[in-house]
């Protein structure tokens, strides 16, 4: 292996290392019913839920089962609306949301000053993959709601997958890498 293709297998490698972002799935249950709010981390990305909109309450706590956090707007007490913050740039790819008690209604999620997804259809159990990511930056909120609800009509959250946003000091450290590799290289085939 000449000096020439040994740079280029190391920025290859270098570069699939950086740019490679992991999915992080958090997942909801147990560990949030009665909460405020929780936080959970996930490989690094941390994600704060809170805010919980309360039908005929305003502010409360969160109700969760195994499957995950309950939304309803059918009757008072139930969640109506929360919201996700997560503490570093990320991409949502997908969430998972499912019918607990079948009544029909609607969830949609929005992002402050950004993407909306609204009427998805809550009376069936169903992971909703994006064809575009979502991009969210640090500390803006995700909020998902509910409408138009049939008595006693309860649906979850389940899961949110997302990908952390590759920093543009990661390209820096690439170029730089690049520039060492191939400078090291020009300086053996003179020699």
């Amino acid at each position: 292996m000449n000096a020439k293709t040994l740079s280029i297998s190391l920025i290859a490698g270098i570069s699939g290392a950086m740019f490679s972002a992991q999915a992080a799935t958090f997942t909801f249950g147990l560990s949030l019913d009665g909460e405020a709010n929780a936080f959970q981390s996930v490989d690094g990305i941390g994600l704060t839920v809170e805010n919980a909109s309360i039908v005929g309450l305003g502010a409360g706590l969160f109700v969760s089962t195994v499957d995950g956090i309950v939304l309803s707007d059918s009757a008072a007490g139930n969640v109506q609306s929360f919201d996700l913050v997560f503490d570093t740039d990320v991409y949502i790819n997908s969430f998972s949301i499912g019918s607990v008690l079948n009544g029909g209604g609607t969830i949609g999620l929005s992002v402050a000053g950004g993407s909306t997804i609204s009427g998805l259809d809550a009376s069936i159990v169903q992971t909703v993959n994006l064809g575009s990511p979502i991009l969210v930056t640090s500390g803006t909120s995700v909020t998902l709601s509910t409408a138009g609800y049939g008595a006693a009509a309860i649906s979850n959250l389940a899961d949110i997958t997302v990908e952390a946003v590759p920093e543009p000091a990661q390209a820096s450290v690439l170029l730089g890498t690049a520039a060492v590799l191939i400078l090291l290289g020009r300086r053996r085939i003179r020699r």
